[in-house]
């Protein structure tokens, strides 16, 4: 028998809600106000003296622990074989009695998985979902798609219907959560929290819950590439400072309010954006390689060493279409570097050589590899496909973790 709990995530919700200046559910300007501990279990049964007693059945089960004026807690309670009618779990404490010390756990590469064990390592791109089933697309299952709440409940069913899984970026894009005072253009919290409101529906939150459930939902990013910063054009968030890792946790968790059980995380390279501080709310990190980074391993175990010290997930990826090696010759034609140009000089695709040979590394200690991003046309002749099947043979015998905390 095993349980997990989430009881400092609840804590930092309280405060980066503060922080963003508007306080969680239940908690004043001060601390929240605490009532009365109640406990409530999907299976087996919460005793007079406050332990959980397993029933008969095997399976999954969740305790909940919960405060008048504070956000409910869970534990995962996972019954492996019939017990013994004095199986005891302690069930998890209320927020009011959570220390605020965790101990990640290492972040290491995943093991090979059983005959029995399902899928692999998650392999897709973002950008995909108009061309899935098309020529190209027949390696990838995981596809990292902006999806709205109109129409999430169907995109969904539909993911599970073609057997994919999804890496969604619910709030998406970038110039609806941007504005200006002052001359100074920059992002604006409330208009991305309104945004992410649109989510909290009955409806949404249900389907959701069984699409992280049975795996068809990986996860969520709140923000692409919080480290782009100033005043020019392009995806940048404003003056520097106006991103950090912390305003970045709030993000994370207001989404987590909505959706408890769902790994939430942010898209950057690791190396980018504040690499000494860490992220304390955020499950996982789609962390994006180059050529110009460096040694593929090198760079990896830099990647997980840092997850390792957060106690997060690193979701690997590349960046197919500029991140091979760069034409410096005066002649852009990436001939000397694999004959594949890239979107604009002096920028090289990742040739199929290297696709093969680099995929592999870092899926392998991830819980997933994002391809950035899909082009039918760029990366879609024979060498493309061939290297892409290769890649997803390689990933079939490999149990990815969760994109969750460790």
């Amino acid at each position: 028998m095993t349980s997990r709990s989430s009881l400092v995530l609840l804590l930092l919700l309280l405060s980066a809600g503060a922080a963003e200046g508007q306080a969680s559910a239940g908690a004043s300007a001060g601390a929240p106000e605490v009532g009365r501990v109640t406990w409530r279990a999907t299976g087996g049964r919460i005793d007079a003296s406050g332990l959980y007693r397993a029933g008969a059945q095997a399976g999954r089960y969740r305790v909940i622990a919960g405060l008048a004026g504070a956000p409910a807690d869970t534990a995962d309670i996972a019954i492996a074989e019939p017990p013994g009618p004095t199986t005891l779990v302690s069930p998890p404490r209320p927020p009011s009695l959570a220390g605020p010390s965790r101990s990640p756990s290492p972040a290491s590469p995943p093991r090979p998985r059983s005959a029995s064990a399902a899928r692999g390592v998650p392999f897709g791109a973002s950008q995909v979902w108009g061309s899935l089933g098309r020529s190209g697309t027949e390696s990838f299952d995981l596809l990292h798609e902006g999806v709205r709440a109109g129409n999430i409940v169907q995109r969904i069913a539909e993911a599970r219907r073609r057997k994919v899984r999804l890496l969604l970026n619910m709030t998406g894009g970038h110039d609806p959560y941007m504005s200006s005072s002052g001359g100074i253009h920059q992002f604006d919290m409330q208009r991305w929290r309104d945004s992410m409101a649109t989510y909290d529906r009955d409806r949404i939150k249900a389907a959701v819950a069984e699409a992280v459930e049975d795996g068809t939902i990986v996860g969520n990013s709140v923000m692409d590439e919080p480290h782009a910063r100033g005043q020019g054009d392009g995806n940048t968030w404003g003056p520097q400072g106006t991103m950090t890792k912390a305003r970045v946790d709030s993000m994370c968790a207001y989404v987590k309010s909505i959706f408890p059980t769902m790994p939430v995380g942010v898209v950057h390279q690791h190396q980018l954006f504040e690499p000494s501080q860490s992220y304390r709310v955020c499950d996982f990190l789609v962390d994006q390689y180059q050529y110009s980074y460096g040694p593929v391993t090198a760079w990896r175990d830099a990647a997980l060493a840092m997850a390792h010290r957060d106690g997060i997930q690193i979701l690997f990826g590349a960046n197919e279409l500029n991140g091979g090696p760069k034409d410096r010759d005066g002649t852009w034609d990436c001939k000397e570097e694999g004959g594949y140009k890239g979107q604009s000089s002096p920028n090289c695709q990742i040739p199929p050589d290297s696709l093969e040979r680099w995929y592999p590394i870092l899926a392998r200690a991830g819980c997933g590899f994002r391809v950035w991003r899909w082009d039918p046309v760029r990366t879609n002749d024979p060498a493309y496909q061939a290297a892409r099947r290769a890649v997803r043979d390689s990933l079939a015998g490999w149990n990815a973790p969760s994109c969750a905390r460790s």
